[in-house]
């Protein structure tokens, strides 16, 4: 099978339905991580859940050169967080040049 541009990397089965649109899925256990840097550095766009964006994101700073891959996180397929809305006030706060605080 020819390899695509882009790949998608969960811990859930649930991210195979990508597999129908020609992406390269890969569904990995714990402690599986270091194996798929490398990798995943081969790809234009890499898709991640967002429990496992962190752990990918590192990996991939050291990988990666020309700006590739593009990272793109997901909702996770198995659980419910916020480290999206956690990001963006990162990026806000830095851009801003003072600390912003969620009010919930």
């Amino acid at each position: 099978m020819a390899r695509s541009s882009v790949a998608i990397v969960s811990r859930s089965e649930s991210a195979r339905v990508f597999e129908l649109a020609g992406i390269d899925c890969y569904v990995i256990d714990e402690g599986e991580e270091e194996k798929l840097r490398a990798l995943l550095a081969s790809y234009d766009v890499v898709i991640v859940d967002e429990d496992l964006e962190e752990l990918v994101r590192k990996g991939l700073k050291r990988e990666s050169r020309e700006g590739r891959p593009l990272l793109v996180v997901l909702p996770s397929f198995t659980q419910m967080r916020s480290s999206r809305l956690e990001r963006l006030r990162d990026m806000v706060s830095r851009s801003l040049g003072v600390r912003l605080k969620w009010e919930r």
